[in-house]
């Protein structure tokens, strides 16, 4: 009723017009009444509302009391009255009470219909309809002779509309009413026909007489170069909403694997790659040049999770990273699996070894990060510690953000390491006890679940000693890259102390090259921090070979002698450096014939299509059971 196009006579002609202009009012929160907290001559006067014209070709009114709604039969300009009682919800709640979704939570000017939201949703996917040629429709269908004197509101079309979609994903995929957040790939449908763990197939169940290749996951892989997107005007501004929760891959875990992986490129036997050769071509104005990913060889489906974007073209550690990803998708228990691949030719070649590469590099890439965030950790727990007892503003702000940014990085690290880790263990909390646990301490003193701090024993129970050594051999080179930070902090104390301190000879620039030797001291302090760190983790991890040449620090190894910058200095004959400078440290630098032939081919070629008729007749009845699986699976 609110969205009626009614027409006014006016004793010559029929003129548009709208119902606010003949008094409609619409009252939340008393059934259609007034609300008696509500007073007539409030509005809000900092709103002016939009600069249009008024006027016989726009059934609009521009007034600040007017809240602009879309829906499907254009724009209207509606006076609605909210609820002021002390019990009433909050304004957005009211309008999503009758089906409106406000474009603003706290300046409520405009809204759109969940009708008009559906539609334009329908639209983009099926007709490809861009939002702004969406909303020139509304425009049209409001003021078919003046649609520019229309309110703009594309971009908060744009802005609803992402949100739209994430509500109705979340709620389509059971998330609408619980607290827990989705994983990885959760926010989207597999094949519900293919064999699923724990989904549609219970592994413990199956027959002794069912054959090997009946559990077994067939995918299709390739790369797909119209899916072109160039870089943001703003990258700033882009706000990911579902990262890694739908078919695409989590944007930071695989930026980081083509920040590690080499990708090795061979010589190619085959023509058919020159398609491939020409698709690596750089293109500077593009952020992805095509996506690739992985499908159910029989049905088609599209496997979560397992979409990647293109930086040059089809190469190899993209689609690594793809065939990784679907492998790693609902498949325990699941030991074989079939790829199809148009280059299957050339891929396969290398495919073990890259692969067995890969997971080698992956387990190392994530002990690096753990490593990094326990020196992030060091560096905070250092700063807190001098704020003393009354820091400024500025200064709980700063220890504020730096703590969010830290709790964040060791939530993504924790939510990489329980994608691993077994949900039954009873030691392991579930989600929103996890969560609430990294909420409650503050992120520079938790412990990061590495195996110096998990211990030894608990590793090779769980059967991964051998990241035991991995973290050994990382731990090495942490300690060698701070004591030759240290070296080079004590030979800027040294210099600075005879080139600058000395020399000084005002206040201003005695103040000024202290500030200079106290900023490497911090610098200082911190590489030392981060070094005794180090060894006592390598005392946990049992490297005592290692220990015996990385020696605890003393106070008096950190003193800045001016040997260090100049060895020919006086009363430095019985000086000694300390253990560390002499260190070896990396990085100081016939016709029957031919009949029998004839028919040997055809008898195997009947053969295998006998063969294959039996195997799709098992099949098709299996898939019907798990299909009824699946569906009963989600619906619960």
């Amino acid at each position: 009723m609110p969205f009626h196009r009614i027409s006014q006579w006016t004793g010559g002609f029929f003129e548009d017009t709208s119902l606010t202009k003949i008094g409609l009012e619409i009252h939340l929160g008393h059934q259609g009444k007034p609300c008696p907290e509500v007073t007539d001559d409030w509005y809000d006067t900092d709103d002016e509302g939009d600069n249009f014209a008024e006027g016989q070709w726009v059934p609009l009114v521009n007034d600040p009391q007017m809240t602009m709604v879309v829906d499907t039969s254009g724009v209207h300009s509606l006076m609605i009255r909210f609820c002021r009682c002390a019990s009433a919800l909050g304004p957005d709640m009211q309008l999503f009470e009758i089906g409106l979704f406000p474009a603003s939570f706290t300046s409520l000017k405009t809204a759109f219909t969940f009708a008009v939201l559906d539609n334009f949703l329908l639209d983009n996917l099926e007709c490809g309809t861009s939002a702004m040629n969406y909303y020139s429709k509304l425009r049209r269908i409001t003021s078919s002779v003046f649609p520019h004197l229309v309110p703009d509101r594309y971009r908060e079309l744009m802005r609803v509309g992402r949100q739209w979609r994430q509500l109705k994903q979340l709620k389509w995929h059971g998330f609408g009413h619980e607290k827990q957040k989705p994983k990885a790939g959760e926010l989207a449908l597999f094949c519900p026909a293919c064999p699923q763990p724990g989904v549609n197939v219970n592994l413990a169940e199956r027959n002794v007489s069912d054959p090997a290749w009946l559990y077994s996951r067939s995918l299709v892989m390739d790369g797909n170069f119209k899916a072109e997107h160039m870089f943001p005007a703003n990258p700033t501004d882009e706000v990911v909403l579902t990262d890694g929760l739908g078919f695409m891959v989590s944007d930071g875990r695989y930026k980081l694997h083509l920040a590690k992986a080499q990708d090795i490129v061979h010589w190619l036997d085959c023509n058919n790659h020159r398609a491939v050769n020409q698709a690596n071509a750089s293109r500077h104005n593009l952020e992805a040049t095509g996506i690739g990913g992985c499908a159910c060889a029989r049905h088609g489906c599209f496997v979560p999770h397992s979409m990647v974007d293109f930086q040059k073209g089809e190469r190899q550690m993209n689609m690594d990273y793809v065939l990784c990803q679907a492998l790693g998708y609902n498949t325990d228990g699941i030991d074989r699996a079939l790829t199809f691949y148009d280059i299957n030719c050339q891929y396969h070649k290398h495919l073990h070894r890259w692969l067995a590469g890969e997971i080698h590099h992956g387990a190392a890439t994530w002990l690096a990060s753990g490593i990094t965030l326990e020196e992030a950790q060091v560096a905070l727990l250092i700063d807190v510690k001098k704020l003393g007892r009354w820091p400024t503003d500025a200064q709980k702000l700063a220890i504020a953000q730096r703590r969010d940014r830290l709790q964040g990085q060791i939530d993504e690290f924790v939510k990489l390491d329980s994608a691993g880790s077994s949900s039954d263990d009873p030691d392991w909390p579930d989600d929103e006890d996890r969560y609430d646990t990294l909420v409650k301490f503050t992120p520079e003193t938790l412990v990061i679940p590495l195996p110096s701090n998990i211990g030894i024993e608990r590793c090779a129970e769980w059967g991964v000693a051998d990241l035991v050594l991995q973290e050994i051999s990382l731990r090495e080179g942490q300690a060698n890259d701070t004591l030759h930070a240290i070296r080079v902090n004590l030979a800027d104390k040294a210099v600075l102390f005879c080139t600058t301190v000395r020399s000084a000879k005002s206040q201003a620039r005695s103040t000024c090259a202290w500030a200079r030797v106290h900023s490497v001291d911090k610098i200082l302090h911190l590489n030392v921090q981060m070094y005794s760190k180090c060894c006592s983790q390598l005392v946990h991890l049992g490297a005592d070979d290692l220990l015996v040449k990385l020696r605890p620090l003393e106070k008096a190894n950190l003193k800045a002698t001016t040997v260090v910058a100049d060895p020919n200095a006086r009363g430095q004959r019985n000086s000694t450096l300390a253990w560390f400078w002499s260190i070896d440290v990396q990085g100081d630098s016939t016709s029957n014939d031919w009949m029998n032939e004839f028919y040997r081919v055809h008898w195997l070629r009947t053969l295998a299509l006998r063969d294959r008729w039996a195997e799709e007749l098992l099949l098709v009845g299996r898939e019907m059971i798990w299909t009824v699986d699946f569906f009963l699976h989600k619906s619960q």
